[in-house]
């Protein structure tokens, strides 16, 4: 019976050294309440004829940068400001710009966006996996001037350490000198 406990305590003590804490971070970092009452704030404007210089970095570390110009609240024209030799380094960049731009175009369709990738991401996310979105807003008309968002995937690496690897599709945008266009 007594090797029967010290066999039985010493099984316990190895299990209780092997399992892994609850893991310790929120799985959605990220502020919908103000992300929402931003947009509206944004809405309740009405500005429908403004530009803006919009920066956009994708996972691939490809780069657009470009003046987009919106009239009623359509995109109406679209300057590109990179320079020639980095459009050289990608054949499809116009291509997949346009793409972009067709989703992200208008600060209506960059909130619309940021709304439905956090309500389609935040429902996949798998165990021990964070999402996480940060968001700058413009003081004086509400919009998103810099947005963060990625998922991270963390692994218990022991001594209460846990670990992420990489960002899963990581998105950066930058929303830069804005303008509003006022009637002739």
């Amino acid at each position: 019976m007594k090797n029967f406990l010290i066999l039985f305590f010493l099984v316990l003590s190895i299990l209780a050294c092997n399992t892994e804490p609850n893991f310790p971070l929120e799985q959605i970092d990220f502020d919908i309440k103000t992300l929402s009452s931003k947009q509206a704030a944004w809405a309740s404007q009405k500005i429908n004829d403004y530009s803006y210089e919009f920066v956009y970095e994708t996972p691939r570390k490809k780069r657009f940068y470009v003046r987009i110009s919106v009239e009623n609240n359509t995109v109406i024209g679209i300057e590109n400001l990179i320079s020639d030799d980095e459009l050289l380094l990608s054949p499809d960049y116009n291509k997949e710009m346009e793409g972009i731009i067709n989703d992200w175009g208008t600060i209506t369709s960059i909130y619309e966006r940021i709304d439905s990738w956090y309500k389609s991401e935040s429902v996949k996310l798998k165990d021990k996996q964070t999402l996480m979105c940060k968001i700058e807003y413009n003081k004086e008309y509400s919009y998103p001037e810099n947005v963060s968002y990625v998922i991270y995937t963390y692994h218990y690496s022991g001594n209460n350490v846990w670990e992420s690897g990489k960002g899963q599709r990581p998105i950066k945008l930058a929303l830069t000198n804005f303008q509003v266009k006022t009637a002739n």
